[in-house]
């Protein structure tokens, strides 16, 4: 058996992000035209697009959103963030958020432990605050 390789990416607009909403689509999670801008992460296995993790726009803040996965996994979440994290330093933010559905406290929980901090309610979602250093 060899060690899994995953390779973390920028996808750019256009027609990569085709694959994105397609992985989307398949997994049961179907996006909007348009949901998808920069910075969006992907991760790749044998050049195999396994999930991403893109920024909604919403004015005026940096909402990460939506993390799509192939298979749900706590690891793949937490690289998916740490290469999401590198892209957004590298472009000078200092603070994003990301909103949680209340149905997921274990997501939530995870988060804290990672430095995120609750910031607010929005109907059903928590607003997950984080800030880089």
């Amino acid at each position: 058996m060899r060690p899994v390789s995953t390779t973390f990416r920028i996808v750019r607009p256009g027609g990569a992000f085709n694959k994105l909403y397609a992985l989307a689509k398949r997994v049961g999670q179907p996006l909007a035209t348009g949901t998808l801008n920069w910075p969006t992460v992907a991760a790749e296995r044998d050049g195999k697009v396994i999930g991403f993790l893109s920024t909604l726009p919403v004015n005026g803040v940096v909402m990460a959103g939506p993390l799509v996965l192939e298979k749900p996994s706590m690891l793949m979440t937490i690289r998916l963030g740490e290469a999401y994290e590198v892209v957004l330093r590298l472009a000078g933010v200092n603070t994003y958020f990301h909103m949680v559905s209340k149905e997921q406290p274990a997501y939530v929980s995870m988060l804290e432990r990672l430095g995120y901090t609750q910031y607010g309610v929005d109907g059903e979602q928590i607003v997950m605050k984080r800030e880089l250093t």
